[in-house]
């Protein structure tokens, strides 16, 4: 049998199936939306500098940025960010496309946009132009007039809103329960790589682990057929002054590594885990 959504192969009855580790991640996936959400829709401004959760996404999204399964949203994210701190409203589809520099469709990526309320696309003539909507404008309220403005918070900020869209990828991934539904989802694929890193480093700190050990995580990644060395050498950047900070220290214990979570990530998961506890009491 093979799990549906991370690949981790077992011996069993049925060729499809999904386990319990990604069961558990679907879980955890449903209390971080459903609070990043909110805040995306109700509050004036995105700034990760501010809000930890934002600063989770942004950190995150950064782990798997050159990722081929999802490179085109965190590159449109930054796209339509710069556009909306230059106070420009709309792009037309050859502009986006000479500034992406891809040869993917966008039709998938600017519907997962649309879903979100970010953007709305017209027809004009012969041509489709995206429109940027407040929800995505008001990244301007968090930049504009700061003395601290720097290309650095200009990509923290598009990282942000590149992981609120991922996160919204992941949402509809853990809904996924039929290989058949799979083709529902953006460009007919599934965001494993970014499904399986996440689950394990979002997992580990949801449940309250200040650290990891690599050879767990190499053990993790190798059952699910992820390559380690696609991923440590991002993880081993735990420089604060970088754009990296899921993680604020790695340590030799005999031949290997323990990774240090980042104290406002253990913070923000036991908020998480408040919030989720504070819900199901008051069902």
């Amino acid at each position: 049998m093979r799990c549906i959504l991370c690949d981790r192969s077992k011996k069993g009855d049925v060729q499809f199936f999904v386990c319990e580790d990604c069961k558990k991640f679907s879980e955890t996936i449903d209390i971080i939306w459903a609070d990043v959400n909110e805040k995306f829709d109700t509050m004036d401004t995105i700034d990760p500098d501010i809000d930890p959760i934002f600063r989770l996404l942004s950190d995150s999204v950064f782990i798997t940025s050159h990722n081929p399964q999802v490179a085109i949203f965190y590159k449109m994210s930054t796209v339509f960010v710069e556009c909306a701190f230059k106070s420009i409203t709309s792009i037309t589809e050859e502009e986006l496309n000479r500034k992406l520099r891809t040869i993917r469709s966008l039709t998938d990526a600017l519907k997962v946009f649309e879903e979100l309320g970010l953007i709305r696309v017209e027809l004009d003539k012969y041509q489709r132009v995206i429109i940027l909507n407040d929800k995505i404008k008001k990244v301007a309220l968090s930049i504009q007039g700061e003395d601290r403005l720097d290309e650095q918070l200009i990509k923290r900020i598009s990282q942000s809103f590149a992981g609120y869209v991922l996160l919204y990828l992941l949402y509809r991934m853990s809904k996924i329960r039929e290989i058949d539904e799979i083709y529902e989802l953006p460009y007919k694929q599934k965001f494993r790589t970014l499904w399986v890193i996440l689950m394990f480093l979002w997992t580990k700190a949801f449940e309250g682990n200040e650290s990891f050990q690599e050879k767990d995580l190499s053990k993790f990644l190798s059952q699910r057929r992820i390559p380690t060395a696609s991923i440590l050498p991002t993880l081993l950047n735990v420089d604060p002054r970088r754009l990296t900070g899921i993680l604020r220290d790695v340590r030799m214990q005999g031949s290997d590594r323990i990774y240090y979570f980042s104290e406002y990530m253990l913070r923000e998961m036991e908020r998480l885990r408040e919030v989720e506890r504070e819900r199901v009491e008051t069902r």
